[in-house]
Parts: structure tokens; C-alpha cells; sequence
């Protein structure tokens, strides 16, 4: 089953209350007791009750019949030297898996070779993994054989209906195609009737793109479709080796690879295997939910911990690139595109003006936050928003990233409060680079009081703390209502503790101070 919720409409459904009651107390019997089934259209007549005089005898449909021959023939009469190209799709489908595929297409069709064969055998996977390698099948401009050894279920069903030719091995399977989600404790759960909405589309559609039978695939996807005698009502459908032929899903029968090139006949044909490379292994890595996480985790502290601390260092570069790793993944594997970077982009032009040109946190910087955030969720999902809601895609994605903004504003209030005192990792934050040998220690009410009021100047840029001499004393300060500039004169407007908070003087600049060299080489960062 496909790794992946509507409500009934009030007006129609007291129609149907209404159309009911009427029915009960002015049809006649006989019509009363009719049934109707969608799918092989079944109807009932009570017996108690005989129809009409002169009326033909009721007869039922014939149970469905699905088509016996293949959509296309074989071989493919291929002449001259024959190049084709053998993918082997084995395992679970993931992100991973269409990055390759379209790879091996388009280098195929770049060589103009005759066939390329996937040779699967999976038990399914992710529903916006399978549905992009659909599309790359779908476009593809390469004659495409999907070589079933043994089992194409789930997600692998939905590739196999993409190609142009079906090949089974003895043994096969290939079918139950109905999309499922993971609750918390593991264990898989069903989906709303708009998600196997959703997914029986998608497999009729697939299917009668390539000549196929819409109705066999939707089987394979709603257990309310009856399919006698291959799947009576309330099972799906998995086709077994002797029921694809009849069901119009098989374009023959092989045992090995060469047994398949044989029946297409292109025996002795050049046979290219390409390999999974190591830009998409490594996608595959960072598009994994954990590294995925902690990629958004470490980028989500490093700014922060940049925003607090003046110049830029070891947290915003371990920030960056941890931040690129996310989207260059995503990219790679087509969950990211160029929405989503630029809606980052704008998020970090939004958050930079509200910090350097806007006083104090308005709406620049909340809406700066929000799209940095769209950003990440609209990467980890790969569905259209509704489908993606439905499939609990959407909801998986806003639960990772709320963890990777918890753990990140955790490990921030843990490095505020306990870092600045230890070894290498005190370099990170205000005390040591600004030149400050210690913590500063709590001032004492008095002295504090005293110093409310006193003007000086900034030896640093306040970003918002930094380093100012007032009283000819070097004190650590903290601005209010804007950051300050070096060399700018500021006044003491109150004193918290250790924190001496400080506003600029607009009618005064500050005249060049002098410094010591450890004040010098802390700003030169």
C-alpha cells in the first residue's frame, strides 16, 4: 500500500433524505427493492412482487469483462545494432528513486536507444515519489518495458501501469494501490475517501495513457470496486502471473533479462546498466526525514545565534551551509523548486530590514519568519497542499519542522545561558568577542542608579549589546528601540543587573576613541 479527508455536503444530503421518504411512501414495491452497484452494474427485483403484465423479464448485466489482449505487440522490430538500458528498481520507493530514472531516460534518449527497461520488484513507498517517477515515465520519448520480478505493489503498481510494455515473471504480483498514512505508534491507517478519490484517478488515467484498462487499475485502489471474479467486493485487486494476461496487463511472459530482450528482440543489443550516482545517494541521505530535521534544526540556530552575536563566525557558516544541504537535497529529488527558494530569499531580505533598518519587531520581520517558514514545509512535502493534507504529508511536514524550531530555540536559551562561560564555545557569544575577559557580574544598586543618565560612547557596533566607555570605565551595554553604530555617543537609560541598557544621543555624533588592541581586534570581525 501507497505511503501517504472530505465531509458529506448538508443541502445534499437532505435532498437525499427527502428523496428517500418520498420514495418509501409513494413508489411502488417493486421499484422500492431495486439496487444499484457502481462498477459491474448488478440489479435485484424483489420476487414477492411480479412485474407488470407485458413487461420483458429482468436480466442481469454480464459480470465485467476485462480485455484479454495486450495494448501493443511484440518485438519491437528494432533494426541495426540496438542500444537499451536497464534500471533496476528493487526495495522501497523513495525520494531517491526519480532523480535516477529521469536520468536514465534522458541519457537514453540522448543515445537514441532502442528500449529502456526498470526491472521491478518493490512493495511500495511514497505516493509523491511514485507520482513524479509516473510523470517522468509518461514523458518519456524512449520506448519504456517495466520487467515485474516479482512484485510491483503499492506505489510500484502505479510505475508499472506508466510503461509502454508490462513484462511478468513466473510468480509476479502487481496491484493493492490504495494509499494509506502512519499514525503515531506505526501502524497504518486508512485515508479519507478524498485521498482514494485522488489515487483512482491517477491510476485510470496512468492506465489509459498507455492503452490500458482504467477500471482494472481503479480495482487495484478502492476495495468498493468489485472486479468478479479477480476481486469480489471489499478486497483490492492484486493481479496475480495468470490473471494479467486476462485482465489485459501483460505484453508477455520472461524469466531473465535476456528472456526480456529476447521477446522484444533486440538479442543482442548493447545493454547499458546505470547506477544510482553519488548526487543522488547523497539526496536521498539529506531528503531522509532525520536529516532532514537536523539540517533545519542546526540552520535555524546558527542564525539565530548569529543575530545575537556581533560579526559573523563559526555558527553562521555551520548555519549556511546547513541550510544549503536542506534545498540542494530537496532540489535534487524536485520537492524544492524555485518558489520555494525565493520564498526564503524574501524571507531573509524581510527579517535583515527589520534588524538593520527598522526599529524594534513589526511586521517586516514576522512576515520574513512566515515565508522562511513556508519555505521549509512546501520542501518536505512533494503533493499538491490538499492531496498532501489528505495523504498526512502536510501535517508530517508542519510536525518536523515545529521540532526543528523547538529544538533550535532550546539550544539557543541553553547556549545563552551557560556557553558564555565555557572554553572554545565562549568565542560564540558577546563576552568574548568583544574583549571581555569574564561574565559581567551583577552591578551594585547603587552603582547602578548612578550610572542612569551618564553619557559615553560606543566602542562597538550594538547589535544589540556590545561594549561602550562610560565614565571612562568599558562597560557591556545593550541598546533600546534601534541598533547602534561605533563611535556613536549613547546615554544610560536603565540598569537591570548585569544588563545596562543604553540609547543613542541623535544630537551628538561620536568623536574617535581610543582603543586597546584586544577592543581593535575583537571588531574586526
Amino acid at each position: 500500500m501507497m505511503l501517504a479527508h472530505g465531509s458529506p455536503r448538508l443541502p445534499v444530503f437532505v435532498l437525499m433524505v427527502a428523496a428517500a421518504a418520498w420514495t418509501a411512501t409513494d413508489l411502488p414495491g417493486s421499484l422500492q427493492a431495486a439496487k444499484v452497484k457502481l462498477g459491474p452494474l448488478e440489479v435485484d427485483t424483489d420476487p414477492a412482487t411480479p412485474a407488470p403484465e407485458g413487461a420483458p423479464a429482468p436480466s442481469a448485466q454480464p459480470p465485467y469483462e476485462a480485455k484479454s489482449e495486450s495494448p501493443k505487440k511484440l518485438p519491437l522490430g528494432v533494426e541495426g545494432e540496438p542500444l537499451v538500458y536497464h534500471a533496476v528498481l528493487h526495495d522501497v520507493v523513495d525520494l531517491g528513486v526519480a532523480p535516477f530514472l529521469e536520468r536514465v531516460i534522458e541519457e537514453a534518449q540522448e543515445k537514441k536507444a532502442a528500449a529502456v527497461i526498470v526491472e521491478i520488484d518493490t512493495p511500495g513507498g511514497r505516493v509523491d515519489a511514485a507520482v513524479k517517477i509516473k510523470d517522468v515515465l509518461l514523458h518519456a520519448d524512449v520506448p519504456t518495458v517495466a520487467f515485474i520480478n516479482k512484485q510491483a505493489i503499492s506505489a510500484g503498481a502505479l510505475i508499472a501501469y506508466a510503461h509502454d510494455y508490462i513484462i511478468w515473471s513466473n510468480g509476479a504480483t502487481m496491484g493493492a494501490a490504495t494509499p494509506i498514512q502512519m499514525d503515531g505508534g506505526g501502524e497504518a491507517q486508512p485515508v479519507e475517501e478524498k485521498m482514494v478519490s485522488y489515487m483512482r484517478g491517477v491510476m485510470r488515467s496512468t492506465a489509459e495513457a498507455k492503452g490500458r484498462d482504467g477500471f482494472v487499475a481503479e480495482a487495484m485502489v478502492d476495495a468498493d470496486i468489485e472486479l468478479p471474479p479477480h476481486a469480489p467486493k471489499g478486497k483490492l485487486l492484486t493481479a496475480t502471473f495468470t490473471q494479467a494476461e486476462e485482465l489485459g496487463l501483460s505484453d508477455g511472459t520472461a524469466e531473465t533479462f535476456d528472456a526480456v530482450l529476447e521477446l522484444l528482440g533486440l538479442s543482442g543489443a548493447t545493454v547499458v546498466k546505470p547506477e544510482v550516482n553519488w548526487a543522488e545517494e547523497i539526496a536521498r541521505l539529506l531528503t531522509h526525514p532525520v536529516a532532514s530535521s537536523l539540517l533545519m534544526t542546526i540552520g535555524i540556530l546558527g542564525i539565530l545565534i548569529e543575530l545575537y552575536t556581533p560579526g559573523f563566525g563559526l555558527a553562521g557558516i555551520a548555519g549556511l551551509l546547513s541550510l544549503f544541504l536542506f534545498f540542494a537535497g530537496h532540489l535534487v529529488v524536485k520537492l524544492a523548486g524555485l518558489e520555494e527558494i525565493l520564498l526564503f530569499g524574501g524571507g531573509v531580505v524581510l527579517l535583515l530590514v527589520e534588524l538593520l533598518v527598522l526599529p524594534g519587531f513589526g511586521i517586516a520581520g514576522v512576515l520574513g519568519l512566515l515565508l522562511m517558514a513556508a519555505s521549509f514545509i512546501l520542501a518536505l512535502v512533494g503533493l499538491r497542499l490538499d492531496i498532501a493534507w489528505d495523504t498526512g504529508l502536510l501535517a508530517d511536514a508542519l510536525l518536523q519542522f515545529a521540532i526543528a524550531v523547538s529544538i533550535a530555540g532550546i539550544g539557543m536559551m541553553l547556549m545563552i545561558r551557560y556557553l558564555p562561560s565555557t572554553g572554545l564555545l565562549k568565542r560564540l557569544v558577546l563576552t568574548a568577542t568583544v574583549g571581555s575577559d569574564a561574565v559581567a557580574a551583577p552591578m551594585p544598586p547603587a552603582q547602578g542608579a548612578s550610572l542612569i543618565g551618564k553619557e559615553g560612547v560606543a566602542l562597538t557596533h550594538l547589535r544589540p549589546a556590545g561594549r561602550a566607555l562610560i565614565e571612562g570605565e568599558k562597560l557591556d551595554v545593550s541598546s533600546v528601540g534601534e541598533l547602534i553604530d561605533k563611535g556613536r555617543r549613547i546615554r544610560v537609560v536603565s540598569v537591570d543587573g548585569p544588563r545596562i541598557a543604553v540609547e543613542a544621543i541623535e544630537s551628538s555624533t561620536g568623536s574617535p576613541v581610543p582603543q586597546s588592541p584586544q577592543d581593535e581586534g575583537s571588531n574586526a570581525r
